[in-house]
């Protein structure tokens, strides 16, 4: 019995612990957002990899690092970003279609579309 409310307590600040992260995450990415809003790019930068250490698994996440990348004009970041969110969400129910294309050194087009 003493066992089951250990592993049952393990349990609980596991997953409280998860969603705390993943709460944090979120508003790092929201700082982030609000930090390319003001121009400050690569300040934003930081907060999406501090984002990143603790939740890798947003799309938004990726969308807001690819763009604040371009913003930067550092194309091979943008388009490597990019890739990344193709390999990683290609089966995502949600995701129709995320589009790379570099038609030269310095112009990227980045086209997502989203399910209903």
């Amino acid at each position: 019995m003493t066992q089951k409310i250990v592993i049952t307590t393990l349990l609980f600040l596991t997953t409280f612990q998860t969603f705390a992260q993943t709460d944090k995450a979120a508003t790092l990415i929201d700082e982030g957002v609000a930090l390319y809003d003001q121009g400050k790019y690569a300040e934003a930068i930081e907060k999406y990899k501090e984002s990143y250490k603790l939740d890798s698994n947003s799309i938004v996440l990726f969308s807001e690092m690819a763009m604040t990348y371009c913003a930067l004009k550092d194309f091979a970041n943008t388009e490597s970003i990019c890739q990344r969110a193709i390999n990683k969400f290609s089966d995502n129910e949600g995701l129709e279609n995320i589009y790379c294309q570099r038609f030269s050194e310095n112009i990227i087009l980045v086209f997502v579309t989203m399910g209903d």
